[in-house]
């Protein structure tokens, strides 16, 4: 899943090698903000959501394709101060991402 971690996906087989899916998450990212910028010994935080499209195919038991098409909504960047009072906060604009995984067990 391109949205990294825990999330929901709803699979459904098409035939014994092709599959399709979608799903999503909710994500969140704290960092440290560098002591000799804007708002020394602040926080940022980036929350957002995930959202994407699935296309599998197995070309046999052990190699497959992954193609994704995915969308990030809802973003929203803070930045709090090393006291912890909130500074800055923007919402940000949607974006999509395509992906392509292959992968093979050996």
């Amino acid at each position: 899943m391109p949205a990294g971690g825990a999330g929901l996906e709803l699979a459904y087989a098409l035939s014994e090698r092709r599959e399709v899916a979608g799903g999503g998450s909710y994500r969140t990212y704290r960092f440290r903000l560098k002591d000799d910028g804007p708002v020394p010994g602040g926080v940022g935080e980036n929350r957002f959501i995930p959202l994407f499209a699935r296309l599998s195919y197995s070309f046999d038991k052990a190699t497959r394709a992954d193609f994704y098409a995915a969308g990030f909504v809802n973003g929203k960047l803070t930045v709090s101060n090393s006291a912890g009072h909130d500074v800055y906060s923007d919402e940000y604009h949607s974006a999509a991402a395509i992906g392509l995984t292959v992968s093979h067990r050996f």
